[in-house]
């Protein structure tokens, strides 16, 4: 009997500590956008072009607002810093770019620099909620429509952008690259 008791308890024991509430998000929130840099060279043997994943130096990424402002923030002493998501890297293939999350956001601008020429970016796009589950609630994933390259003053002659070609519509929380900048 008094074994039976035991068991019972101890079967007790594992129910009540087994099904406790776990309230802790494993999941990826960051959602980010791929950027790869890539170089097309036309073959003389051939007299077809190849493309290769490129790594270029001096490059700086800089997120602009509606106005064609750099976008800046306030640090915690109260300072008006320069928020440049890439400044004067060197040997970088890819980048990785947050789009503009806010409610009824629909592109996100960026200058980015190569080799002191400008040119500006713009990400049309889509924002939506998507639900990850209770623990981590809601993220905002983008789906790319369109994206525009000009110069710095918006005008239509590039400086060192090629062409953008958009491999990737939907940006989400997988590591994938959504976007190739040719120069």
């Amino acid at each position: 009997m008094k074994y039976y008791f035991s068991l019972i308890l101890l079967q007790i024991l594992f129910l009540v500590t087994s099904c406790g509430v776990d309230s802790t998000c494993r999941k990826d929130l960051n959602v980010i956008m791929g950027v790869s840099f890539y170089k097309k060279t036309l073959s003389s043997t051939t007299n077809t072009y190849t493309t290769t994943l490129t790594s270029i130096d001096s490059l700086t990424v800089q997120g602009i607002d509606s106005l064609g402002m750099p976008v800046k923030h306030l640090s915690s002493s109260g300072v008006i810093v320069d928020s440049a998501l890439y400044k004067n890297v060197s040997g970088v293939n890819k980048i990785s770019l947050q789009l503009n999350k806010s409610k009824y956001a629909t592109e996100s601008k960026y200058v980015i620099t190569y080799k002191k020429k400008s040119d500006t970016i713009v990400i049309v796009h889509n924002n939506s909620d998507q639900y990850l589950s209770l623990e981590c609630g809601c993220i905002k994933v983008h789906s790319i429509d369109t994206v525009i390259v000009a110069t710095k003053s918006f005008n239509s002659t590039k400086n060192f952008i090629e062409s953008v070609k958009i491999t990737n519509h939907d940006v989400n929380t997988t590591n994938a690259e959504h976007l190739q900048i040719y120069f």
